[in-house]
């Protein structure tokens, strides 16, 4: 479980440097994927705002749901 919660953790951070950089007018020519991670996360198809946006998201739900898994089983682990 910490595995899974640190790469789910991983995976938001590389998303939302992705994000915030589709956000900056300027910074590059057009839109495009800021680190190989989110490409690998992403794909190649449909790039737009709306869809970092809805990729970011989805990656701090499941590290949210990770974090709480790992939470819980550590705590359950403890009891044994």
């Amino acid at each position: 479980m910490l595995v899974a919660t640190l790469f789910s953790t991983l995976a938001t951070v590389c998303l939302a440097d992705n994000y915030i950089q589709s956000l900056i007018p300027g910074l590059q020519d057009g839109i495009s994927i800021s680190n190989s991670l989110a490409y690998y996360l992403i794909g190649e198809d449909n790039w737009s705002h709306a869809t970092y946006q809805a990729a970011f998201e989805y990656a701090v739900l499941v590290s949210i749901l990770c974090l709480i898994s790992y939470i819980a089983a550590s705590i359950l682990e403890a009891r044994k």
